[in-house]
């Protein structure tokens, strides 16, 4: 290293032994396996490539460049991962992965562990160039091949790891029912993530899996050590590891001193994603040319338009933000972009929350103009129908494994589509209580929290403003109070313990009867606003009266 190189990431003590007697080949191919597991594959490729370079003779670092050139449960066919690889150069690139295969299998010789032999010859069954239509069918044959490896014996918890990975990708961010019963693919991925996990509690592979596998399943079977495990992980600079605790924390709280879980860890999640995001930027600094896929430097990957359009519906969070704390004159602020359809999924939302500021101000015509604006940019987008759909009874349903690459102008942000979303339906609501026809609203607000209901599952939720607690505010406004507790209760069931639906729910509860339910809702509000920077007063910031003074409606 020269002197004024940057100092290499802290990835710990990881390693998976291969066929070299190069020490600096060992050391890089164990860096890749760490960034694999991270799932910063672009990272991982490079290091892969250093570790051929160091020993070409070493068939592992072929197949890790191969490896990471692959599919993952976060970027799979769903969105656009196969058009993305169809590249010659580049990641990913099937050619890039089909080259090294060749000569990962080059370099084998009758000496060759049986298992680094196994691995090549799998991974051979996933890759095909040039890249056809029906590549990502060619996941099957390398699971079923990964898993039959996995289960002989003696071979490392690896293999569990790669196994699990290989069968988990067969059905990305489906892995439950609408009645979070576990699917035939979520049963079968996790034989090897246990029997994995049994060997080696910590592999950073099998507690990220793990997670995934749990998450989207009931709380009570949260598996916690494979959280922990990662939350004191001695990778700390892979920033997606320090981030996965948080998938289980915002569901729920478990206590290391009595191995009990409770519900919802905010503070928790908060913090492991500030440690990601250091550790992010840490490596963006160290290799900004290979963060493409976390910083949004996608200039080089205009050959796949699906990847500027995912990047680009981030820029829908700055305004959801105002629109959440009801900073109205920020909001109206921010310049609409002069290109609609290249900034769609902002241009979008600035609309909504453009609607929403002018009807809080009392220009209901003006947020009826924006609204408007807002559904012609909207209707070329409208979602296919699906054979599924129904509440979860917490964040979604799972998305169709079957669902094709959705055409350019349909924006999604992970599993959910910009048409997906329930703001469209919120914002008519809306305006429709400014002009005083509740029933309206009631109905328009009745289906928003069915569509969000059905939004397949994401993490976080797809949608960044719960409909029940806009419903609810305006509820409780005009006084309906019973109705708008329960819609609380229904939230804070989907969100435990979120500070909104606890102030909101405050504000309903009077009277003797209520007397044991709001003492517990004080006492959960007080621990939620100790770890806030704002006063929280309602529920959504549409409930003028009561955001602006905090004070109780009268009962209708």
């Amino acid at each position: 290293m020269l002197d004024d190189d940057p100092p290499p990431p802290t990835l710990g003590a990881y390693t998976q032994p291969v066929s070299t007697t190069v020490r600096e080949c060992q050391l890089l191919f164990d860096r890749g396996c760490v960034w694999a597991f991270s799932l910063h594959r672009e990272e991982a490729v490079a290091c892969f490539q250093r570790a051929a370079e160091a020993d070409s003779a070493c068939a592992m670092a072929h197949w890790g460049v191969a490896f990471a050139n692959g599919p993952d449960y976060n970027w799979n066919e769903s969105a656009g991962f196969f058009a993305a690889a169809a590249q010659h150069a580049g990641y990913p690139s099937f050619k890039v992965a089909a080259d090294a295969l060749e000569r990962a299998a080059a370099a084998l010789t009758d000496e060759s562990p049986q298992r680094e032999r196994d691995l090549v010859g799998a991974l051979a069954l996933l890759f095909e160039w040039p890249v056809t239509p029906t590549a990502a069918q060619r996941k099957v044959a390398y699971a079923d091949a990964m898993q039959a490896l996995a289960e002989r014996p003696n071979y490392a918890a690896d293999a569990d790891a790669l196994a699990a990975d290989a069968v988990m990708s067969l059905a990305p961010w489906a892995l439950y029912g609408a009645d979070q019963a576990p699917t035939p693919v979520a049963v079968r991925a996790k034989a090897p993530l246990e029997r994995g996990l049994a060997a080696d509690p910590a592999h950073p592979y099998l507690c990220h899996l793990r997670v995934h596998l749990d998450e989207m399943g009931p709380r009570a079977r949260f598996h916690w050590p494979s959280a922990e495990a990662l939350r004191r992980t001695d990778a700390t600079d892979a920033g997606h590891l320090l981030h996965m605790p948080s998938h289980l924390d915002i569901q729920a709280t478990h206590s290391l001193v009595s191995n009990q879980w409770s519900v919802g860890d905010y503070s928790a999640a908060m913090q492991a994603n500030r440690e990601a995001i250091s550790a992010d930027l840490r490596q963006l600094a160290r290799a900004p040319q290979r963060f493409s896929i976390y910083s949004g430097y996608v200039a080089r990957l205009a050959s796949n338009p699906m990847l500027p359009a995912f990047f680009e519906s981030y820029l829908a969070t700055r305004p959801m933000v105002l629109v959440r704390f009801g900073l109205w004159e920020e909001l109206l602020s921010l310049p609409l972009p002069e290109d609609a359809q290249l900034y769609l999924s902002r241009t979008l939302f600035l609309r909504f929350g453009r609607a929403l500021a002018f009807g809080a101000k009392g220009d209901v015509a003006a947020g009826r103009a924006e609204q408007a604006a807002f559904a012609a940019l909207l209707t070329p987008m409208e979602p296919e129908t699906r054979a599924s759909a129904g509440r979860r009874g917490r964040i979604g349903r799972s998305p169709d494994p079957s669902r094709t690459c959705p055409p350019q102008d349909t924006r999604r942000k992970h599993n959910t589509t910009v048409a997906e979303h329930s703001g469209p339906i919120a914002a008519a609501a809306e305006l429709s209580y400014r002009e005083g026809r509740l029933e309206a609203s009631w109905a328009a607000l009745a289906d928003a929290v069915a569509r969000y209901d059905a939004m397949p599952y994401d993490e976080p939720a797809g949608y960044l403003m719960p409909p029940r607690q806009t419903y609810a505010a305006l509820l409780a406004e005009q006084g309906r109070l019973e109705r708008a507790a329960r819609l609380y209760e229904e939230d804070l069931g989907t969100f435990p313990k979120n500070v909104w639906s606890l102030a909101g729910l405050r504000l309903c509860l009077a009277g003797e009867a209520h007397a044991p339910r709001l003492r517990e809702v004080e006492a959960a509000l007080a621990a939620a606003e100790a770890a806030a920077d704002v006063e929280v007063r309602a529920s959504c910031a549409c409930a003028l009266e009561s955001w602006g003074s905090g004070r109780r409606p009268a009962p209708e």
